[in-house]
């Protein structure tokens, strides 16, 4: 069969689509079930110079470049003759997601089944490619930290231990900190609620009790606002009180006891990131809108990724929960027996964004 073009003087029939009129071939068109029903009724029926319409789910009519593609999809089927290719070897991020959706809809109306399961089957395998990597967890045992198959032991009773376990003290305390740094950037709301329910209950009691003479208001704030800004201060031993100082402050605290409550806010962090971050999403750029669910929920009955990718930034008006947007997930769930996904969905966002 000679290699045709859209548009070359061999073209025998002519559509005008969302504005755009395509002069096409009949004998490559058919391979849409769509273009070959319409052919094979034609001597029935005739072929209308109706403009056809495919929207988006905005209901706005799909660009002419998707339209343009897709249907050059039947005279080349290869894929990398489309910027669709370049879009799935490329970073999964919400716009790839909106944009793959495009094709969706169109090779589902002209039904041309072989570009409708790479878009279907590219969809399902972004989705969970949206979310970021969680970092490795880090435990504890007995003052030895392990992280990603590596243990650091700290000690810092005195000056020998302390020479013995620097370097294991300060690469924990540096993986500790990025660990927070991801925390920070992911779920913004719930960082700050929880420094500041460490700053009230964790740090002045654990110093009092090692008998450090400070002001604690001050070495309190002086540590979470470090953790905040992700600036881990850098530390030095003093011979004489035996503990360690913060950078040039004359704020000294217990080794120990100083590694041991970053890494408890850290740890508290990462029990609730492990369950519910991948539910909550505060990252806008990485969250989808209802409408862009909605559809994705019928594509992937079974998925859970849309709801957990739902953008929850409108669920609130100030300090009170805005239940007509949140009742939009809840009636998309309920209708489609999926209410488990809407019941996770709520209480992550109770736990880690309503305070």
């Amino acid at each position: 069969m000679a290699q045709y073009i859209i548009g070359d003087s061999d073209s025998d029939i002519s559509f005008k689509i969302n504005g755009t009129i395509y002069d096409l071939h009949r004998n490559v068109i058919t391979k849409s079930i769509f273009f070959k029903t319409l052919l094979d009724n034609e001597q029935f029926m005739g072929i209308k110079d109706d403009e056809i319409i495919i929207k988006d789910i905005y209901g706005v009519p799909i660009n002419s470049d998707y339209v343009s593609e897709t249907l050059n999809w039947m005279y080349f089927r290869n894929i990398t003759k489309m910027s669709l290719f370049t879009m799935l070897t490329g970073c999964a991020v919400t716009e790839n997601l909106i944009e793959l959706l495009q094709y969706y809809t169109l090779s589902d109306f002209f039904q041309i089944d072989g570009l409708k399961e790479i878009c279907k089957k590219e969809m399902s395998k972004m989705m969970p490619k949206i979310y970021p990597l969680l970092p490795k967890k880090i435990s504890n045992k007995n003052n030895c930290y392990a992280h990603d198959g590596w243990n650091y032991y700290i000690s810092c009773c005195n000056l020998g231990e302390w020479t013995s376990c620097e370097k294991d003290f300060k690469k924990i305390l540096e993986i500790i900190y990025g660990g927070l740094a991801f925390f920070k950037k992911y779920t913004a709301v719930y960082f700050d609620q929880c420094i500041e329910n460490n700053a009230k209950f964790v740090w002045s009691p654990a110093m009092k009790r090692h008998n450090i003479n400070i002001d604690m208001n001050d070495i309190d704030k002086y540590i979470l606002d470090s953790i905040r800004k992700n600036n881990g201060p850098i530390v030095h031993y003093d011979i004489i009180k035996k503990k360690l100082l913060l950078d040039d402050t004359n704020y000294c605290v217990d080794g120990n006891v100083y590694i041991w409550n970053i890494f408890q806010i850290y740890e508290q962090m990462y029990g609730s990131f492990h369950h519910n971050m991948y539910w909550i999403m505060n990252d806008g750029k990485n969250c989808l809108p209802i409408e862009l669910v909605e559809v994705l929920m019928d594509i992937f009955p079974d998925n859970k990724y849309p709801v957990m990718l739902l953008d929850t930034s409108d669920w609130r008006n100030e300090k009170t929960l805005n239940w007509n947007n949140i009742s939009l997930l809840e009636n998309l769930c309920t209708h489609r027996n999926k209410l488990g996904f809407f019941k996770d969905k709520l209480g992550a966002y109770m736990e880690m964004c309503y305070f």
